[in-house]
């Protein structure tokens, strides 16, 4: 079995509602733990999700918009060994 851990980090700006945010994220992710710390710009939001089961609303959501080829491509440029990491 695969150890999946998925890491969002996001800057929300001053203007940006913060719960808002987390919100968001958890749409996509489901139930990952947030926390969000003060910065100059504004804050820091970082979350964490373990599981094949994190990536699921993920999945849903690029299939439902029929936009799993454009990702897939992004994604797979964004390898580097064993981590993922896209803007």
């Amino acid at each position: 079995m695969v150890e999946v851990t998925v890491f969002v980090e996001t800057e929300v700006n001053p203007t940006e509602d913060e719960d808002k945010v987390q919100i968001a994220v958890n749409n996509v992710l489901g139930n990952a733990s947030i926390t969000l710390k003060a910065s100059q710009t504004g804050s820091n939001l970082t979350a964490e999700a373990k599981g094949l089961d994190s990536l699921v609303k993920l999945r849903n959501i690029l299939r439902n918009d029929r936009i799993r080829d454009a990702a897939r491509r992004i994604l797979f440029r964004s390898i580097r060994e064993n981590e993922m990491i896209f803007s």
